[in-house]
């Protein structure tokens, strides 16, 4: 790694590894959170990524892909083979619809795929919210004839959670001093944010499978959901 990127991925880990404890229904929230986003108004950072010297200010230091990765690969594996969970039960090899998860319209399939593998009455297209202007019909999808469903549709009240996790999350800034991430003014900002975003998308999430009882497993990426009765 050059400097940048290594100064980059370390200040990630060390932001992963600080609010490691910001958690809801068993998911610690930094991991789910678009981490550039939440600096891009910090100009000191990109700036000085750049520079070795910038590791001075930071107590984790990733030298390799191998040690971000493992990184993930603990978190992923302790939302594995779980007994109780707070969500769905564990299931196995379950039949039914696949629902096709398409985040920010990030999901990309050429039109021959969707023809071949996901039929229109075997597939559900999920999007966080209906799109102000009807979308044009191009190559891959959207596909005509695949149902659309929503994840705004299954919304509840998160404010109250949301407030915990805010102020738990303010706790843990506060204990840093001259941090060039954490003790940026737009820091908190945008970490609250996101923050109240990511539980309203698991809650809509765990709304939208246990109204359609719908059992799941992941696939990704990109995400593919197994949906069966």
């Amino acid at each position: 790694m050059n400097d940048a990127s290594r100064n980059y991925w370390s200040l990630y880990a060390e932001f992963l590894s600080a609010f490691q404890s910001i958690r809801y229904k068993g998911f610690s929230i930094p991991y789910l959170c678009h981490f550039r986003s939440l600096n891009h108004e910090n100009t000191y950072i990109w700036e000085n990524l750049p520079n070795a010297a910038f590791r001075k200010h930071l107590s984790h230091d990733v030298k390799d892909r191998k040690t971000l990765q493992a990184l993930f690969d603990q978190y992923k594996q302790s939302h594995v083979k779980k007994k109780k969970s707070k969500l769905f039960p564990r299931m196995k090899a379950p039949k039914g619809k696949i629902v096709l998860y398409n985040a920010a319209n990030l999901l990309r399939f050429p039109k021959e795929t969707m023809d071949r593998h996901f039929r229109p009455d075997q597939t559900v297209l999920l999007q966080d919210f209906p799109a102000k202007k009807k979308p044009k019909i191009v190559k891959g999808i959207p596909v005509q004839g695949v149902p659309s469903n929503y994840l705004s549709s299954y919304r509840v009240p998160v404010e109250a959670s949301v407030q915990v996790l805010q102020k738990q999350a303010d706790k843990i800034i506060q204990a840093y001093s001259g941090h060039p991430m954490f003790n940026h003014a737009s820091f908190r900002v945008n970490f609250h944010k996101q923050l109240a975003g990511i539980v309203q998308r698991i809650e809509e999430t765990n709304r939208f499978f246990r109204k359609t009882l719908y059992p799941v497993s992941f696939l990704h990426p990109p995400i593919i959901i197994r949906a069966g009765r």
